[in-house]
């Protein structure tokens, strides 16, 4: 999720009914980690 210059990452629980926040940061310091497949 964004918020302005922030990114959010969050989990849903629907059974309880909970919504639980995982990390909340900068847009600049997010790590987007790189998928690398075989050659």
């Amino acid at each position: 999720m964004r918020i302005g210059d922030y990114r959010v990452r969050y989990e849903v629980d629907d059974e309880n009914q909970r919504v639980q926040i995982l990390q909340c940061k900068h847009r600049k310091d997010v790590f987007y980690p790189t998928l690398t497949l075989p050659l």
